[in-house]
C-alpha cells in the first residue's frame, strides 16, 4: 500500500483544455495519475514491454560445434 513509481504522468494536450475548463474533471485525472503511480503492475507492464522491443543483432562468429539444448 505504500509502493509508488518513479513514473511521471502527464494528460494528453487534449485533456489540459478540458482541465482547464472543467475542475471535477482535472480532479478526475489528478486521482487517476496518482493511483497510477501507486500501481505496480503498471511498472512491471511497461519493463515488460521493453525487453520485449527488438535489441540490435550483434554480428560475430558462430560455434556450430556447441549444441544447445532446450528442455
Amino acid at each position: 500500500s505504500d509502493y509508488k513509481n518513479d513514473l511521471v504522468f502527464k494528460p494528453i494536450p487534449q485533456d489540459f483544455e478540458l482541465m482547464n475548463k472543467d475542475e471535477s474533471f482535472k480532479e478526475k485525472r489528478e486521482r487517476w495519475f496518482e493511483s497510477l503511480s501507486k500501481d505496480i503492475y503498471v511498472e512491471e507492464a511497461l519493463n515488460v514491454l521493453d525487453d520485449l522491443q527488438s535489441k540490435p543483432v550483434v554480428k560475430g562468429k558462430v560455434d556450430l560445434k556447441k549444441k544447445i539444448v532446450k528442455s
